[in-house]
């Protein structure tokens, strides 16, 4: 920009007094880094932020040159970047790695813009520095926890405080067979088996509403139409005034586990050989039937039949299975 000599300290009906006094307090007081140098890119002035970024006192910096942060990270071709372009317009916006005073790095975005007097010649450059190191590495890690749950094995999903989805992994689909193209904007009760009765939703939504995890077996439908047997967790998120903003659900395939169970459980209480129930789990059968006929005052009878060479039978039997 080229600064009117006249006009260069005086602001718009401010006498040039206070324009100074206002410019320099806005410049001390100002949360972002200001440096400002000669044509020879000495520094002649820097605001209290850029020396809280920096760790060096005014003293230190004044005189100096900004290479003086520069350090083993910092990115040459950027630095040559900026040579060329203040050479050019002198105008420069870029980000690198500095150094501070006690040698630790930071990341720091820069705006470099000259200021010409009336003949056009280059008087100073203003310089506006952030320390984004922290920025940056809220972002990485946020990429990287957006990357980890998205390769999850397990499904995960995520839905608005009115239970519609925001987000699903890949995992999900594996699951579900469901695409995230195809339940985003869609409710979970498209999983829904009808297997579990309205007491098992609202001991659900108690839960959730309450602010406390739900965590439970789930039989949910795949898209092909097949049941698939969940473990499955619900997570409310508050926000910073303690009130609900999405949930957080994480589905855990345990289908072949379950079928694993039932088989055994058939093993145990059937025999190999008929398929009927053995003694102990006709037992049980027996007692389970009595107890509800005696609840219900319903009638109750028990039919015996004795089947004569039953071996011979068996033997039958097994020869036509095999």
């Amino acid at each position: 920009m080229t600064v009117d000599k006249g006009n260069a300290s005086t602001l718009p009906g401010i006498s040039e007094s206070d324009s100074l006094v206002l410019l320099r307090t806005t410049a001390e007081l100002s949360f972002n880094s200001v440096v400002i140098t000669d044509p020879q890119h000495r520094i002649l002035y820097a605001n209290p932020a850029f020396c809280n970024m920096t760790g060096y006192s005014l003293d230190e910096l004044v005189g100096s040159n900004p290479r003086i942060l520069q350090g083993p990270l910092t990115d040459p071709l950027v630095v040559e970047r900026l040579r060329r372009e203040l050479k050019a317009s002198g105008c420069f916006s870029g980000s690198t790695i500095n150094y501070r005073k006690n040698g630790r790095p930071y990341l720091v975005e820069w705006n470099i813009s000259p200021v010409n007097d009336n003949n056009g010649e280059r008087r100073y450059y203003v310089s506006i520095q952030k320390d984004i190191t922290q920025l940056h590495a809220e972002q990485s890690t946020g990429n990287l926890f957006a990357k980890a749950i998205d390769a999850a094995y397990d499904g995960i999903f995520i839905t608005n405080a009115e239970g519609v989805i925001e987000f699903a992994n890949q995992g999900f689909e594996i699951i579900t067979g469901y695409s995230p193209i195809e339940v985003v904007g869609r409710k979970p009760s498209v999983l829904k088996s009808g297997k579990h009765d309205d007491t098992f939703y609202q001991g659900l939504w108690r839960h959730l509403n309450e602010g406390i995890p739900f965590r439970a077996m789930v039989t949910n439908r795949h898209k092909n139409g097949q049941e698939i047997h969940c473990q499955q967790t619900i997570t409310p998120v508050k926000n910073a005034d303690g009130e609900i903003t999405h949930f957080i659900s994480i589905i855990k395939d345990l289908t072949d586990r379950v079928f694993a169970e039932l088989k055994l459980r058939e093993q145990a209480s059937h025999d190999a050989l008929t398929g009927l129930l053995n003694r102990r789990a006709g037992e049980i059968e027996l007692d389970v039937a009595l107890i509800q006929a005696e609840e219900k005052s319903s009638p109750f009878c028990l039919l015996m039949t004795d089947i004569d060479n039953f071996k011979a039978v068996t033997k039958e039997f097994k020869s036509k299975r095999t």
